[in-house]
């Protein structure tokens, strides 16, 4: 198949340190054909305690960094690829500790799948939970959680199953849809690309299988559910083009649609794709808007169906994951980016049962937001483009926090 044809699928990693999630990773990596030789022979002089093969340790296939190999660990997100006859995949592989909990909300926030490891000698801690949190709160597709390990417990299905039970409880509760558990060795290869039979018990498919026959579930192109956000305006004596991507729906020539929070309604007289006029747009396609009425559009406006309303407030509810070494304050003023949009707005209220004044690096809180002013937004459930946002310091223009509004 053409790799231009091939179906891209995009996956993150998460556990705690030594779970052995950079070897499950190189077993991938290395089953799947995507290792070059020349890696493979410098991996050779690598030789320490962990061998995996002979010759070479295949968690080094993703801790690159000199620093990594030096401490073990892997200290930031790393992006690896790789293919198959039929798909493409990106891999991002996140860091475990909980110091690099903004690492991993940035690497799992456009991923199709989450692949969460479990040490079947340690169970669930904290940090799994954690992981899964994030996974829930960013809304990730589908859940693997990997029960790593197995040959140290001989492969005993009581262990496994133990373990599968309390997490589908908990991910229960958290709101988790989509979860399935495997019984694997990522040192040995079971059940990560192939079977060996040492867990006859065990009917779920490999690691690879569930990946490889995962489809993303495809958004109903609805006209109703047209959302668009202006990021450039190219203006003119005549008219004005609005340049930006289809966020949600379609749109087509001559359908009425609603502008900003005052909901002024214009006419689309024209739209073009590649500088060449098309009738109707869907659904991620960048775009050039022309309206037939001459109105105020700035960068950031929203254009929408009367069928279908954003939401308008200066208030927002939101799950927000604090980035910075700065502590987040309460009534505080920071820019809020919403796509191209920007505002000033600060928050109101922490709720946690720890604390109410401050957000400290790498806390993953529910908020009150208040803006200057009345904003289009949507729930981050129907729209990831216009349900989240980023936290700006206004001093310096540093990235403070994200958010997803519930």
């Amino acid at each position: 198949m053409d790799m231009e044809n091939k179906k891209l699928i995009r996956l993150f990693t998460a556990g705690n340190v030594d779970d052995g999630k950079s070897t499950l990773i190189g077993r991938l990596l290395f089953d799947s054909g995507a290792i070059s030789t020349d890696i493979l022979l410098g991996l050779s002089e690598l030789k320490n305690s962990r061998t995996l093969h002979e010759n070479f340790d295949l968690s080094y296939l993703t801790d690159g960094l000199r620093a990594e190999r030096e401490q073990g660990i892997t200290i930031d997100v790393a992006y690896k690829y790789f293919s198959t006859d039929t798909h493409k995949y990106i891999i991002s592989d996140t860091p475990g500790h909980l110091e690099y909990t903004r690492n991993m909300f940035t690497g799992a926030s456009l991923c199709d799948i989450a692949i969460i490891l479990i040490d079947v000698k340690t169970g669930i801690t904290e940090q799994t939970k954690r992981h899964s949190k994030i996974a829930a709160l960013l809304q990730v597709s589908k859940v693997i959680v990997a029960v790593n390990k197995m040959d140290l417990v001989h492969y005993n299905q009581e262990v496994f199953d133990k373990i599968s039970g309390e997490y589908l409880t908990f991910a229960a509760e958290i709101g988790l849809v989509d979860v399935s558990l495997i019984p694997l060795s990522a040192l040995n290869g079971e059940q990560v690309t192939f079977v060996t039979g040492k867990m006859p018990w065990y009917h779920g498919g490999t690691l690879f299988e569930q990946i490889s026959n995962f489809s993303p579930i495809e958004k109903v192109i609805e006209s109703t559910n047209f959302r668009f956000q202006v990021q450039h305006v190219m203006q003119s004596k005549d008219s004005d083009f609005y340049l930006g991507e289809v966020v949600a729906g379609s749109i087509a020539v001559g359908q009425k649609v609603l502008v900003g929070a005052m909901g002024i309604s214009a006419t689309v007289e024209e739209i073009s794709s590649n500088f060449n006029a098309i009738e109707l747009a869907f659904a991620g396609m960048p775009i050039a808007l022309r309206l037939k009425e001459k109105i105020n559009v700035t960068r950031g406006s929203i254009f929408y169906n009367k069928a279908f309303l954003p939401n308008f407030s200066n208030k927002i509810s939101a799950n927000l994951c604090w980035m910075s070494k700065n502590n987040g304050l309460i009534d505080q003023e920071y820019l809020l980016q919403l796509g191209s949009f920007k505002v000033i707005a600060c928050i109101k209220k922490i709720n946690a049962l720890h604390k109410v004044n401050e957000i400290e690096l790498n806390e993953i809180v529910d908020v009150e937001i208040q803006t200057k002013e009345i904003i289009a937004f949507d729930n981050y459930l129907f729209s990831k483009e216009l349900g989240s946002f980023i936290l700006i310091d206004l001093s310096n223009n540093a990235t403070l926090a994200a958010g997803t509004i519930q």
